[in-house]
């Protein structure tokens, strides 16, 4: 046995640990501890052996870990570790690792300097400490048989890596499951569980706080430490200038949850001005109906409702037109009898988890995609802007005359997936952007239609910003929307909240081939183009960032060999919401409507250019409502003209509408086509924009 300090005695009993080989090889250790050795520094003990486990591997030492060289425990000019025969793992000879160097001296001079500051047993006084000289802290011993195999070592280390990814997910686990009955993950965390909901906590209370905005003695916040939760948002939707208005809810652990103390679960809520009839349901008779503020009744039971039938979330929207698309949620009828029309949401059982959906060709290898654009959704249903004809503008109302265009056009062409190419949401109306979201989704929702979204400049106007509109929007069902990565550097919006430069909802979407293949036949680029310029010294709007072009183009050079597996013809699509300045192309083919000039960005970044060299065919784009043609200049930039009206309308008669894109892979080729909200008599301003896999030029 080969002794690696350079002490010649053995250990003694002053010396803070010991390290023996176990008889028969180098491994495991066998540690040996002093008397008085306190728990902390067996620990230490226990942290030294992982790293000899994992990082010696045969069990040899270069040089000694302790140097007392001028008072230092770990001096700078001090030997390397080295590991041998380690070529057919590592891919060279050795490895120098100043990390186990580093980490086993700082371990070494706190045990050290623990032991030399011990009360000496001799000492009459407690607090008198020793003045020997300090020992040797650490005897490190290895055995001198012969190294390991290289397959003995590639299963060591193996064993290692499994033992420690077996020991992260049990302590995940474990947290998990302590953290859904105490609560031990901090908030910044719990941030990202479902809505107003935590597992393992029951709804036992709601209450609506009003209070005066004039007044400094009236709160609207009750009091957290009793468990109350607000839902932030003001019933009011600050329209008031006397008075804001907020529910709240509390919540206990189940296991809290004691019926002799006079708590109960919330098994239900309505809204309204009578007491609800004491209908017998499954939760029995000790079922009661209670009062609240607002005309709002909660039905309550003693501690043994199933968890299906307990109300576990609540969540507030707003107007006579509003929807509830998510799973598991129900919207309440009536609303508040305070406020702006606020209606009351409701979720009984945990949390459904929402499946992204997979797009695939179908059979005939054919694709139709429906673009949508500039529905301009308010809270509430909103006013019409130019409506045509004029005599359908009385009793009008944006929102649901929109929508049934939308469900129209859905049920006639029946497309595989939808794209909306912005200003989804019209900012300035809507006070409750999530209102807005939930009603521009519900047609595609309801017919199980997979639909992508990209921002516009009105959509963040409201009280969301476009990272919370984008993470919205991604997590409803059938929605393939992803934030994306976050790009550029951190700015303020109009409303001064931060965002990142490179916007919300730079993603990609591909469609799989028909049939059980992972091949990609379709792939869409979806670019945010943001909203109004950054310099304040000129008007208009944004434009794509150069580092938006390089995820673009870097995205693009990693998908393309696996998209040239697919056996037909992969095609591509981009869509953007504000146009590129190519728009403006005077004197080239149009195909459709120049009714207005394009609002494209004055600076020119260059996507236009990137797209084309990739070999993309087609862009299509919203924002200018009254265009909807498609010109060529290399590649086709297309409109897909406006769709609400809730948005401006007029220059001369312009009728709201909808693109449709049709994608055949097999013949290489993408048609488009496009149908009207009023007098619509079909598809018109049909063409093919791309044939055998490149842009169709004009004849």
């Amino acid at each position: 046995m080969t002794m690696l300090h350079k002490s010649t005695k053995g250990p003694k009993s002053h010396s803070p640990l010991s390290l023996y080989p176990k008889a028969g090889g180098s491994m495991p250790w066998v540690i040996r501890y002093p008397e008085g050795l306190s728990l902390i520094d067996g620990i230490q003990t226990i942290i030294v052996a992982i790293f000899q486990q994992v990082y010696l591997l045969d069990g040899r030492w270069s040089s000694r870990i302790h140097s007392r060289k001028k008072g230092r425990c770990c001096p700078r000019a001090v030997s390397w570790y080295r590991i041998e025969n380690v070529r057919a793992v590592m891919g060279h000879s050795g490895v120098l690792l100043e990390l186990r160097q580093r980490t086993l001296c700082a371990i070494t001079c706190h045990l050290s300097a623990n032991y030399q500051r011990r009360p000496n047993a001799s000492s009459p006084a407690p607090n008198t400490f020793s003045a020997d000289p300090l020992p040797p802290p650490l005897f490190l011993y290895t055995s001198t048989y012969d190294h390991p195999s290289d397959a003995a070592m590639a299963r060591r280390i193996v064993r290692t890596f499994l033992q420690l990814v077996i020991l992260s997910g049990a302590l995940g686990i474990f947290l998990f499951l302590i953290d859904t009955r105490y609560r031990v993950l901090p908030n910044s965390i719990h941030t990202w569980l479902p809505e107003h909901h935590h597992a393992g906590t029951v709804m036992i209370d709601l209450q609506l706080a009003t209070c005066s905005k004039i007044s400094p003695l009236s709160s609207c916040q009750l009091d957290p430490e009793e468990g109350w939760h607000r839902i932030e948002k003001d019933v009011y939707l600050d329209k008031t200038w006397f008075s804001h208005g907020f529910l709240h809810i509390k919540r206990a652990k189940e296991a809290e949850v004691h019926s002799e103390n006079g708590d109960r679960v919330i098994v239900d809520i309505r809204v309204g001005r009578l007491k609800p009839q004491n209908d017998v349901g499954p939760e029995g008779e000790n079922a009661e109906w209670e009062s609240r503020k607002g005309g709002i009744w909660v039905k309550r039971m003693k501690k043994g409702v199933r968890a299906e039938n307990a109300i576990t979330a609540v969540d507030v929207l707003f107007g006579p037109d509003a929807v509830e698309v998510r799973e598991g949620w129900v919207l309440k009828e009536g609303s508040l009898d305070v406020g702006d029309s606020a209606r009351l949401t409701v979720r009984r059982g945990p949390h459904a988890e929402v499946k992204r959906p997979v797009v695939r060709m179908r059979k005939d290898h054919k694709l139709k995609i429906i673009q949508v654009s500039d529905l301009h959704l308010s809270t509430g249903v909103g006013a019409c802007r130019d409506v045509e004809p004029p005599s359908t503008a009385a009793y009008c109302e944006a929102d649901p005359r929109t929508l049934d265009f939308v469900a129209r056009i859905l049920d006639d062409e029946k497309p595989d997936l939808a794209v909306l190419t912005g200003d989804q949401v019209n900012g300035a109306t809507a006070k409750d952007v999530q209102t807005a979201v939930f009603k521009f989704a519900e047609p595609f929702i309801k017919r199980k239609i997979p639909f992508a979204t990209i921002l516009g400049n009105h959509d963040d106007e409201g009280n969301l910003p476009r990272d919370a509109i984008m993470q919205l929007t991604a997590s409803l069902p059938y929605s393939l929307s992803q934030v994306g990565p976050l790009m550029g550097p951190i700015i303020q919006d109009k409303q001064g909240r931060d965002q990142h430069e490179g916007g919300a909802g730079n993603y990609f979407v591909e469609i799989k081939a028909h049939g059980h293949s992972d091949h990609s036949a379709v792939t869409l680029y979806m670019m945010d183009t943001h909203s109004y310029t950054p310099d304040p010294k000129r008007d208009g709007y944004d434009w794509i960032k150069d580092y938006q072009i390089k995820w673009f183009n870097e995205t693009f050079a990693r998908l393309k060999p696996e998209n040239e597996k697919y056996t037909l013809t992969h095609l591509d699509l981009a869509f953007i919401h504000i146009p590129l300045p190519e728009y403006r192309s005077h004197g080239k083919l149009i195909v459709g409507e120049w009714r207005e000039p394009p609002t494209a960005p004055w600076r020119n970044t260059g996507f236009k250019d990137a797209i084309q060299s990739a070999g993309i065919g087609v862009v299509s784009a919203g924002h200018d409502h009254a265009n909807d043609y498609c010109l060529y200049d290399g590649m086709w930039l297309c409109y897909a003209g406006g769709s609400g009206l809730g948005g401006y309308g007029g220059y001369g008669g312009y009728h709201r509408r909808i693109r449709i894109f049709e994608v055949d892979t097999q013949a290489g080729r993408v048609r488009t086509w496009k149908r009207l909200e009023y007098g619509d008599k079909g598809p018109f301003d049909a063409q093919t924009v791309v044939q055998d896999g490149r842009p169709l030029a004009p004849a």
